[in-house]
């Protein structure tokens, strides 16, 4: 799921979540959020997490080739220099 995807889908469960507090306020139960929807809330804030850790991973990935990419190069123009 890609973050647009996800972003929508935790609005629609964000209004699902208080037409249900709404709805049981006007039948007299007390006000809560039904189990269904905080669990598919809550399985959307993990999958969140959960792709959020990954792509933090892929950043440092990333930048750690991007150091060593950047230390061969400055290595080839030391010897470079060295050469002449």
């Amino acid at each position: 799921m890609d973050h647009v995807r996800l972003r929508q889908r935790l609005e629609i469960l964000t209004r699902q979540m208080r037409r249900a507090a709404v709805a049981e306020r006007r039948i007299g139960k007390p006000a809560g959020l039904a189990l269904g929807l905080r669990n598919q809330f809550g399985d959307a804030a993990r999958l969140q997490r959960r792709l959020d850790d990954q792509q933090q991973g892929l950043r440092c990935h990333q930048r750690d080739g991007l150091e060593r990419l950047d230390r061969v190069i400055a290595q080839v123009g030391i010897d470079m220099r060295s050469n002449r």
